[in-house]
């Protein structure tokens, strides 16, 4: 109402001033814009709000209506409501009055004035209001638990009520009566953590009865919850947070994550993240930097500060080929969800050319070779550590590919002759012989199940040539060649037994 009167205030001496020069006042009202003024809140219910507005539309055909919203940039309205004009077109200020219903209960709203006319469409400024709560008791503003017995109320009276009387009690034997409008400071009647306390109200009328009884309950828990599996891990400037909180009588709520005397808090998830810009000190600490971590409930309790451990990432390791193969692996490790790798393998601390697979095939170039991989580790796209691992030098397990044959006649004072065998691998193997009396016949065979066919070494014949003696008689004789690599890596041959030996 104010800037109303300040607007015409404004227009007369406009209107004064033009005429001194002549200007007539017909010329003057041309020159006015329409004007709306900021809605004066006449009152407010639980679900309705009455409204008064001053409007000018300067003789032009209008377009009046209120509106509400629950952000004051209204970019969502709740109401657009018309207003008739029903007034005279002119030039002089008219006072509308209308009521607006079905609002939500217990809300803050924020009320405009809009004035369209084909000159174009204005604004008022803005006010705000908020709907009464709908009638009854309200503990500690709504909260659903408590650590303390001691809370206050909220007596949401209904109209004409002089006072109200509250209990803790349903029978409302020990009564105490309050008057209306500030909150009320109650204490509880709770005797244990976890248990539910109700507290009862009942209005005085206007005519001295009294209103059906209001009720409201809080849970009381005085018990502080607790943490376990604590684990932190930078992803470039993001906390990522594993936690596991427990409490049993209101649950955990939040997280409270603290650093050199500034505390950030979180909503609770065992799987949390957040920005470490809001906490810049750690930001900028070492990797290894520990941070501090505490749980609070839904009743306002807080665990004891423990101090969250950092996630050690593992060294990778290079994987050496198989028996069989000359195929190479990465042990990779534990490094957390989410977790991609890049590989680059390396001959001797330099980029093998295209071997960028998570597996590297040795070849003939790189045996005798110092062999690594770099491993690139990178998370939410971004790369949190590139490792060489520790080289290994590349052999080729022994193998014999042919020979190892035995020739000679099956008799005693003969002589049994084993073929040269080609053996190969890196280093170069080296080659040995050993011959076997056996009381079966046996295949040739890189493994040779001894006991199954009662074969026992020859003590002293490890030479490529065996002479029979008396003892071979009624026997089988087998001559294995064996070719033994770098690290004691063997392999054996055993050769095709002979026929049984006679005399």
């Amino acid at each position: 109402m104010k800037l109303g009167f300040s607007f015409k205030l404004l227009a007369a001496c406009m209107v004064a001033l033009l005429s001194l020069f002549g200007v007539s006042n017909s010329a003057v009202a041309a020159l006015a814009a329409p004007a709306v003024y900021s809605p004066d809140v006449l009152a407010v219910d639980t679900t309705e709000a009455q409204f008064s507005v001053v409007a000018n539309a300067q003789g032009l055909s209008p377009n009046l209506s209120i509106q509400l919203a629950t952000d004051y940039s209204f970019s969502t309205l709740a109401v657009n409501q018309l207003v008739a004009w029903g007034q005279t077109l002119d030039d002089q200020d008219h006072e509308f009055t209308l009521t607006i219903g079905n609002l939500n209960q217990d809300t803050l709203y924020f009320v405009r004035a809009k004035l369209a006319t084909t000159l174009g469409t204005s604004y008022s400024d803005m006010a705000a209001f908020r709907t009464l709560p709908p009638v009854g008791l309200v503990i500690n503003e709504g909260e659903t638990h408590t650590n303390s017995t001691s809370v206050t109320l909220a007596a949401n009276a209904p109209v004409g009520a002089t006072a109200v009387e509250l209990s803790n009690s349903a029978t409302f034997l020990q009564v105490v009566q309050a008057d209306l409008g500030d909150p009320i400071d109650w204490t509880l009647t709770a005797s244990a953590s976890g248990q539910a306390a109700t507290v009862y109200a009942r209005y005085i009328l206007a005519n001295q009865t009294k209103s059906a009884v209001f009720t409201d309950e809080i849970i009381f828990d005085n018990v502080a919850p607790t943490l376990s599996g604590l684990l932190t891990e930078r992803i470039g400037s993001v906390l990522i947070a594993n936690q596991i909180g427990a409490d049993a009588d209101s649950g955990v709520v939040r997280l409270e994550y603290g650093y050199a005397g500034k505390t950030v808090s979180r909503p609770y998830s065992e799987a949390l993240e957040f920005s470490l810009t809001l906490l810049p000190e750690f930001n900028a600490s070492a990797a290894s930097a520990k941070i501090s971590v505490r749980a609070v409930d839904r009743a306002g309790n807080s665990s004891a500060w423990y101090l969250a451990s950092v996630r050690a990432y593992p060294v990778p390791t290079v994987e050496p080929a198989s028996f069989a193969s000359k195929r190479h692996g990465v042990v990779l490790g534990d490094w957390g969800a989410g977790a991609n790798f890049e590989y680059q393998w390396m001959r001797n601390g330099k980029p093998i050319a295209a071997a960028t697979a998570a597996t590297y095939n040795h070849v003939d170039a790189d045996l005798g070779t110092k062999l690594s991989v770099l491993v690139t580790v990178i998370k939410r796209g971004v790369e949190i550590k590139a490792v060489a691992t520790a080289a290994i030098t590349v052999v080729q397990l022994p193998s014999i590919t042919k020979g190892a044959t035995v020739s000679g006649k099956a008799k005693v004072g003969q002589t049994l002759t084993i073929a040269k065998p080609t053996a190969v691998g890196f280093p170069v193997p080296k080659v040995s012989y050993r011959w076997l009396r056996c009381t079966k016949a046996s295949p040739k065979a890189a493994v040779l199940n001894l006991a199954s066919y009662g074969c026992k070494v020859i003590s002293g014949a490890t030479k490529s040539t065996y002479k029979l003696t008396s003892a071979d008689a009624s026997k089988y004789v087998v001559g294995n060649t064996v070719a033994t690599g770098t690290a004691s890596f063997v392999t054996r041959v055993y050769a095709k037994s002979t026929a049984k030996v006679v005399r």
